[in-house]
């Protein structure tokens, strides 16, 4: 019985490295006529909802679901809230439900991100800037690398490798020695996400951002994943 969901999104501009708001991009809006973007909606902007983490009761009472406060989003449907509105604040990206998602999202997303240029290469995605200095990515990923790049040219010698990535120096820098790259993309959040989900055969980092892509078109690729052994 939602009537409306509203997407506050003033947060997305408060990060160092700024990709941007992309739904609209890669999904088709048309098919989601209850779905509208606010700039600022004051319960959600001030992180209300993630203070009341650590008490769940509260948070029940008041509608408030965070993805740190116990109350699982498959859930919901269960619980019955004294008020009209639910407010819903975190990424709420839980690995045993990404097929669900999956299902989901498909029949939404736009026709026209999927792209011919992707066919007959493969595609590396490395996630440099901001997971370097949180020590989400360094130069120990560099075996990780040079292990699937040395799977995914033994399934598939005669490819091109092509380079998908926010830091082209430490990318290449990783790279060295251990990879030939045909070509390096320049960083485009749109661009990227096309291409990263067109390819049919790509090796992918730990950033969310690419394994979305990974995610959405797993039915159609051949994909190595960067901790998978």
């Amino acid at each position: 019985d939602i009537k409306k969901i509203q997407l506050e999104v003033s947060g997305m501009g408060q990060y160092r490295e700024v990709w941007g708001y992309m739904l609209p991009q890669i999904l088709d809006f048309d098919k989601l006529d209850i779905i509208c973007v606010v700039k600022r909606n004051f319960i959600l902007s001030s992180r209300i909802v993630r203070v009341t983490n650590s008490l769940p009761q509260l948070a029940l009472k008041m509608g408030f679901i965070s993805d740190k406060n116990g109350l699982q989003l498959h859930s919901i449907e269960k619980v019955k809230f004294n008020r009209k509105s639910l407010f819903l604040d975190g990424y709420f990206e839980y690995p045993n439900l990404v097929g669900n998602y999956t299902q989901l999202i498909k029949p939404l997303l736009k026709r026209e991100i999927k792209t011919s240029s992707a066919e007959k290469i493969i595609v590396i995605n490395i996630r440099g800037g901001e997971f370097v200095r949180l020590g989400w990515s360094n130069q120990k990923d560099k075996q990780l690398y040079e292990r699937q790049i040395a799977r995914a040219l033994s399934e598939f010698p005669d490819r091109s490798l092509h380079l998908v990535t926010d830091d082209k120096e430490f990318a290449l820098g990783l790279l060295d020695g251990i990879a030939d790259i045909s070509h390096v993309h320049a960083p485009d959040p749109y661009e990227n996400f096309r291409l990263l989900y067109s390819s049919d055969v790509k090796i992918l980092s730990r950033s969310t951002f690419a394994q979305w892509a990974g995610f959405l078109s797993a039915d159609d690729s051949t994909i190595y994943w960067l901790d998978e052994n």
